[in-house]
């Protein structure tokens, strides 16, 4: 059985194109502080997937000049943006799939994506809304407390079969990088500081 983590260094990125230049157009560049050039590659040196981050901001234009708050904002739309056509490949593969290790990988990877991306996308736009983006956050960081387990779960076979897996890898991934910057956008502007967990917590419960 293949471990998820372990491909990681092989896995290129391959749903960014279109999502990314087609995010809200409301959400305003942040006027705190604007990234300019290598401003990508210092905010996404706080990430765990510096590769992948890159690659995804890069993708938009906007980000070349966006503030740290902005390039969060932009991947956040890209998780909102890119989950539900992800999800539809993976139903497509799923429906399609003759390997019984396949149809679990897939059935597994297809409900932990869209158990990102659902409960992301009530959130609504971030429209430069610092209490909206504290709550995104919090909600990121609620999500990413327990690791996808999915890596025991998909084959050598199913792997090289479905390359929507790789990619659904790689949008995982990405929610991890989404987290990162918006943790080094508050470390930039303290109204993006994170709440106090209580206070979270009311609002939970």
């Amino acid at each position: 059985m293949a471990m998820r983590r372990s491909l990681a260094p092989l896995l290129i990125l391959s749903v960014i194109p279109t999502a990314l230049a087609g995010s809200p157009p409301e959400a305003a560049a942040s006027p705190t502080g604007a990234a300019g050039d290598g401003g990508i590659e210092k905010a996404c040196k706080g990430t765990q997937f510096v590769a992948t981050c890159v690659d995804m901001l890069k993708a938009n234009p906007e980000s070349k000049a966006a503030s740290p708050r902005r390039l969060a904002e932009l991947a956040f739309a890209y998780l909102v943006k890119e989950g539900p056509a992800l999800s539809a490949e993976a139903k497509r593969a799923m429906a399609a799939a003759k390997n019984p290790e396949t149809l679990s990988c897939l059935t597994t990877l297809d409900g932990e994506v869209g158990g990102y991306f659902s409960p992301l996308a009530k959130l609504g736009a971030l429209q430069s809304d610092a209490n909206k983006f504290r709550e995104v956050k919090y909600k990121l960081t609620q999500m990413l407390s327990i690791p996808p387990g999915s890596g025991a779960m998909c084959s050598e076979v199913a792997i090289s079969s479905e390359p929507v897996i790789k990619k659904m890898w790689k949008y995982e991934d990405l929610v991890q990088v989404t987290l990162d910057l918006m943790d080094g956008a508050a470390k930039a502007d303290s109204s993006l500081a994170e709440p106090p967990a209580t206070e979270e917590d009311h609002a939970e419960h």
